[in-house]
């Protein structure tokens, strides 16, 4: 868990995202359109700027499952709710709550959210609400990934994805553990 600090993910964060696309005015040239992303993003009919990327994005923490979304800046990227803290700092606690490597949920950010939200400069909202794929069955209606909305936001996935990681290395030795 002391393999970085808050500032260290910070600037990996801000390394990877470089320049958060806020307004949608670049090109969407990654979706091969000569459209703005706004533009590009109004004709597939998903939500319209300000899109706010990791490297500044503020949560609340939410640490228990609950129904509600935690308060954030996503949709009002200058201004942080009170009490929010940074995405570095909520990877970082979670890492020291659950004793892993900061670098492991990077990894699994980076592996697990659409964008993936690592290095998206311009994501929408709903990438952040199942960051982690936590409580998320791949066995849902339809192949949806059917999530539990109780684990909604992005804090609670960084939480409960490292808190299950935990228990994973902490089960490996039991005898009925089938998955060594």
């Amino acid at each position: 868990s002391s393999a970085m600090r808050a500032t260290e993910i910070q600037s990996f964060l801000d390394q990877k995202i470089g320049t958060c696309d806020v307004w949608g005015t670049g090109k969407a040239t990654e979706y091969g359109s000569s459209q703005t992303r706004a533009q590009y993003a109004a004709s597939r009919g998903w939500q319209a700027p300000p899109y706010t990327c990791l490297n500044k994005y503020y949560e609340v923490p939410k640490t228990n499952p609950g129904g509600n979304l935690p308060a954030n800046n996503y949709s009002s990227p200058d201004t942080i709710p009170n009490g929010a803290q940074s995405a570095a700092w909520i990877i970082k606690d979670a890492a020291v709550r659950y004793n892993i490597s900061p670098r492991v949920l990077l990894v699994k950010i980076a592996t697990e959210s659409v964008g993936p939200l690592t290095s998206d400069n311009w994501p929408l909202f709903s990438q952040y609400r199942y960051a982690m794929g936590s409580h998320c069955p791949d066995s849902g209606p339809n192949g949806s990934a059917n999530c539990d909305s109780n684990y909604a936001g992005f804090s609670i996935q960084i939480y409960s994805a490292a808190q299950l990681m935990r228990w994973y290395l902490d089960s490996m030795d039991q005898p009925w553990w089938s998955y060594k």
